[in-house]
């Protein structure tokens, strides 16, 4: 979510093999738009420092967060990272637990389809 809202590119998230979060520092406007956006801010998940050092800037981009990437076992397209699933299930406690072989094991797509 912080990457979607970031109005400078500073953040990006790409799915390869793998979910990644890249930051690069050179970009940040001090905006705190992702922290507006972050659903894990109470947890530390970002925090944004207006200052300037030299050296971060110049480290240039890099990935800050990487995780395994739940496939879809349907089409094989991602679902979402395993942890991000983890604290998803953990948040919805015994309800959840019904719903918790569509949400880890289908997309967006193929759930629609299973209703």
């Amino acid at each position: 979510m912080c990457a979607a809202h970031c109005p400078t590119g500073v953040l990006t998230f790409a799915q390869d093999g793998e979910a990644v979060l890249r930051w690069d520092p050179a970009r940040c406007t001090g905006c705190g738009g992702c922290i507006a956006t972050c659903p894990e801010v109470e947890r530390g998940a970002i925090r944004v420092h207006q200052a300037v050092d030299v050296a971060e800037l110049l480290r240039g981009m890099r990935g800050v967060y990487r995780e395994e990437l739940v496939r879809c076992s349907a089409c094989g397209a991602p679902v979402a990272p395993r942890r991000m699933l983890e604290r998803v299930m953990g948040l919805l406690g015994e309800e959840g637990r019904a719903w918790e072989g569509i949400l880890s094991r289908y997309c967006s797509g193929c759930r629609a389809l299973r209703g």
